[in-house]
């Protein structure tokens, strides 16, 4: 896949991500196979992944429900489309500033350095979402802990659970050669049965 540190993210970004993962899992998974799976011409795949041809927004919410997308990403998946191809100025201004929006809103959330990184959340939701409907994570650690606390704690506590994930996010970016993207997840929450 192209490098997004130097340029701002594509729709075709989510194409170039879902054939890389299809073609983790099978290696010999062609671009040929991907336009059948996504039930378009091969060469004209080809020329809309390489830059050459747009896309409409029929055929963007045609692509999304086939690779998957969720509503949001397909919201924004589509206002990239139109960002680049609208064929009225103001159509394209309008997508072009929700784009924006949706990168600075990505930005605040997850503190991301750069927009291939607001992409790259994108992406981990939708394969976070697709893990826990379909295959099992075989490189992750979790733990957890039943305890009893004072009710009236519950703010402290979950204060004291957004500084250590605030902490811990920004000391893991903050060391260079990153290569991978990680999800972490804390829960709190009250463990008593209503079972009378």
């Amino acid at each position: 896949m192209k490098s997004q540190t130097s340029k701002s993210p594509s729709y075709r970004d989510f194409l170039y991500e879902e054939f890389k993962k299809r073609r983790t899992k099978e290696p010999s998974y062609s671009l040929r196979g991907f336009a059948r799976d996504l039930e378009m011409n091969p060469s004209r795949l080809s020329e809309i992944m390489n830059g050459k041809v747009g896309l409409s927004d029929v055929k963007g919410m045609e692509l999304a429900d086939r690779i998957g997308l969720t509503d949001k990403e397909c919201e924004y998946f589509l206002d990239l489309i139109r960002a680049e191809h609208a064929r009225s100025a103001l159509a394209k201004k309008e997508a072009q500033e929700r784009v924006r929006e949706h990168q600075k809103t990505m930005s605040g959330l997850f503190d991301a350095k750069d927009e291939g990184q607001c992409l790259a959340v994108l992406q981990l939701v939708q394969r976070t979402s697709q893990s826990a409907q379909h295959e099992s994570i075989h490189d992750d650690e979790s733990s957890s802990r039943v305890f009893a606390m004072n009710s009236a704690q519950l703010a402290y506590a979950k204060d004291r659970l957004q500084e250590f994930h605030s902490s811990l996010v920004k000391d893991l970016q903050a060391i260079p050669g990153t290569d991978k993207v990680y999800g972490l997840s804390l829960q709190l929450f009250e463990a008593n049965s209503d079972a009378d």
